[in-house]
């Protein structure tokens, strides 16, 4: 392959990007990868370079950095501050090279008010030529640019992180319809939620459901929803979908998309939680807690017994010692406490 100036600013766009080539359909996964390294190589092959790396540098600290290939030169923290921005420094030009192991070219600039960046191509043996130092000028006014990108989209990706996890915490999930049933898009790690359900997903994307007369509830409904961008819909129904494990689908027009939303909401149990996070979060004895898992997922005082092995009169002893610790006055104030509140995140 051939790296040119126009392969190396495609490679630079798209380690900003996180993303080599646009998605064919929408996966519910983010594509981004660290795509820094596929730059650095570019980078490095077009200057007939070894090896090229990238640091960031935010204030006094060495923040993140990326290296490609083989040869990697060791610079101290007072190198990086010695560097004028702008200019492309040589091996003869930093003190710690002069002897001539390795041929060097290094360029500082500017990144924001707060923060630099340094990005080296190095080699053994030749020096390299006038050239492929004029490569690194051209390519600075990119550099700035590209690297805030890259840092606002990390900073997006990360919110959208914590958001979609605190959305799965609280059992929710999503599919996109097209107008004949088929997903084409769905939350992550959705597979896994359906097992035990009236719904199932086949690899070609199109919805099963555990018996005919939902599938048949699931079609009706979808026949009502018109989704004509720009229209104002109202939810349009909803299926409940549940057999050993709860779970609800509310389908509904998405304009923005010229698709059908599914809203799924799965709530979790409460022995998903754990008896530790349970004693931790509510300041729990064990056998506490054990009993309030058994409260919040459904079960009866009687039945909660005899599930952990107990007689009715060692059921009641621990409830009042639970009903007072938690500060409710019976099963009901146990099952509102613990599911509204955050004891799920």
């Amino acid at each position: 392959m051939i790296y040119s100036e126009e392969t190396v600013l495609k490679s630079l766009f798209a380690a900003a990007s996180g993303v080599t080539e646009l998605p064919v359909a929408e996966t519910g996964t983010s594509p981004a990868r660290d795509l820094w390294p596929d730059f650095l190589q570019s980078l490095a092959q077009m200057s007939g370079g070894d090896g090229a790396g990238l640091v960031q540098l935010r204030g006094t600290a060495v923040g993140q950095s990326w290296a490609w290939g083989h040869a990697v030169p060791q610079f101290e923290r007072d190198t990086y501050e010695r560097l004028r921005s702008q200019r492309v420094y040589s091996q003869t030009d930093l003190p710690a090279y002069q002897a001539g192991e390795m041929a060097l070219r290094v360029l500082r600039w500017r990144v924001d008010a707060t923060s630099h960046a340094v990005i080296w191509v190095a080699r053994h043996g030749t020096d390299f030529r006038a050239r492929d130092g004029v490569g690194l000028t051209r390519l600075a006014p990119y550099l700035g640019p590209a690297l805030i990108s890259w840092q606002a989209l990390q900073a997006e990706r990360l919110r959208a992180r914590k958001e979609r996890q605190i959305g799965q915490d609280l059992g929710g999930f999503w599919l996109r319809f097209s107008g004949a049933g088929r997903v084409l898009a769905q939350s992550e790690g959705l597979a896994q939620r359906l097992e035990g359900t009236a719904l199932h997903i086949t690899e070609q994307g199109w919805p099963e459901f555990a018996t005919p007369d939902l599938a048949r509830q699931f079609r009706a409904t979808l026949g009502q929803i018109a989704p004509i961008s720009g229209e104002v819909v109202r939810m349009a129904g909803m299926l409940d979908l549940s057999l050993a494990r709860p779970l609800q689908l509310v389908l509904r027009a998405d304009p923005s998309a010229v698709s059908v939303l599914g809203l799924l909401r799965q709530p979790r149990a409460a022995s998903e939680l754990g008896e530790n996070h349970v004693m931790q979060f509510y300041g729990l004895a064990r056998n506490e807690a054990r009993l309030a898992i058994c409260l919040c997922d459904g079960l009866s005082l009687n039945a909660a017994g005899e599930a952990l092995g107990w007689s009715r009169e060692t059921a009641r002893s621990y409830s009042k010692q639970l009903y007072a610790r938690l500060g409710v006055s019976g099963q009901t104030g146990v099952l509102r406490l613990m599911l509204g509140g955050a004891i799920w995140f």
